[in-house]
């Protein structure tokens, strides 16, 4: 990872704390360390303690698996660039009809 924005994802000042944690480490863990911090995606901003509250994993061996767990929480906030009808079928102004 960079500190520039990944996939839409900023973790900012917190992406070399979370490179040099001392993993495997808990989402509970992360949180009691790290909670404070902030993500910036697209649409807005979230806490990493908000992001990481009920992420269904009992443990992260790494870095790596925090981002991608991040950036699968936040989902289409931070990577949809305003293409809500993506993927969602027929676009309001196409016809449907069929004869």
């Amino acid at each position: 990872m960079s500190d520039e924005r990944s996939q839409g994802v900023d973790f900012g000042d917190v992406e070399d704390e979370l490179e040099n944690y001392d993993y495997p480490a808990t989402p509970e863990e992360l949180r009691e360390e790290f909670g404070e911090e902030t993500v910036e995606y697209n649409d807005g901003e979230e806490s990493l303690d908000d992001v990481l509250e009920g992420v269904g994993v009992d443990e992260f061996e790494s870095a790596e698996e925090v981002y991608e767990t991040v950036m699968m929480m936040v989902g289409s906030e931070a990577t949809d660039e305003g293409h809500s009808d993506r993927g969602a079928g027929t676009a309001p102004d196409e016809e449907t009809e069929s004869f």
